[in-house]
């Protein structure tokens, strides 16, 4: 059983708790928020670990709080699992956008009440609004809160790292995008599902897209006119990230060559990837 001191005050009506499921993809742990004074959202309960619904039960009863809903950035297995036990336990509906159903890596059969873009989730701490930023997969949503001026980002943006963009559900180009749509958002603080708080919001989602594009950049001057697997391609594309992550970049590097691929830059042969003819 966890003690209180796992459940961290980030400000007034918002806490967060980590789960214990550190790794290369989760870095210290998913990171679950508590928002409200007594009627309590929890965003991203976690993944199922044999602990970890009674932690978050006994942080709402820490928090003196009734949990009004569940809410899910996305339906990967390091975020949404918990939310299953927690909604048995409590009543609490969970809400999240519809899984794509051909993706193995996300939970397909949670009782879910659908989520869309700029929806309202109620607490008395200020309301939750529902952000679409697909990319890390089609249906990530962040949530704002503009009663604290703080956007909770699951995966789109994380402490530390850049996220690993995972073809076919992951798309490097709608990433971007969505980056670029909080680009001008009055954010004060990013509180992502892996990581500290992150203020300066706006600096960091710059950094975030300048990596990307200069990444994007490399990828391009690296192909060459004859085709190459992508494990060759790799080594140079990424010769600045530890060979251990290499695995993890080549999910990226993939992300990169169908953007350029789309963009008509780049095309895929049997033998790996390379120039276009018009990009020659």
């Amino acid at each position: 059983m966890p003690h209180d001191s796992d459940l961290q005050c980030l400000g007034p009506h918002l806490h967060t708790l980590c789960a214990h499921n550190p790794s290369p993809m989760t870095g210290t742990g998913t990171q679950s928020y508590f928002i409200g004074q007594h009627e309590l959202l929890l965003v991203d309960p976690g993944p199922d670990l044999p602990d970890q619904c009674a932690r978050l039960l006994q942080a709402i009863a820490a928090l003196d709080g009734r949990l009004c809903g569940i809410v899910l950035t996305h339906l990967h297995r390091d975020h949404a699992p918990a939310a299953r036990a927690l909604h048995a336990s409590t009543g609490a509906p969970i809400y999240a956008m519809p899984a794509t159903p051909a993706d193995s890596l996300q939970l397909q059969d949670l009782p879910l009440q659908a989520l869309h873009d700029g929806q309202l989730l109620a607490t008395d701490g200020g309301d939750l609004r529902t952000v679409h930023t697909p990319g890390h997969v089609d249906n990530h949503c962040c949530f704002w809160w503009e009663s604290g001026g703080d956007l909770l980002t699951g995966d789109h943006l994380i402490t530390g790292s850049t996220v690993v963009i995972i073809p076919p559900y992951g798309h490097m180009g709608r990433y971007m995008d969505s980056l670029e749509r909080l680009s001008h958002w009055p954010i004060r603080r990013l509180l992502p599902g892996h990581g500290a708080p992150m203020r300066d919001a706006q600096a960091v989602i710059a950094a975030t897209l300048a990596h990307r594009r200069a990444r994007a950049a490399k990828v391009l001057a690296q192909l060459r006119p004859e085709s190459e697997a992508l494990a060759s391609l790799l080594t140079r594309v990424y010769d600045d990230a530890p060979t251990h992550l290499h695995a993890l970049a080549a999910l990226s590097l993939q992300a990169h060559l169908l953007q350029l691929q789309e963009e008509g830059l780049a095309e895929e042969s049997a033998s790996g990837w390379r120039l276009t003819a018009s990009s020659r």
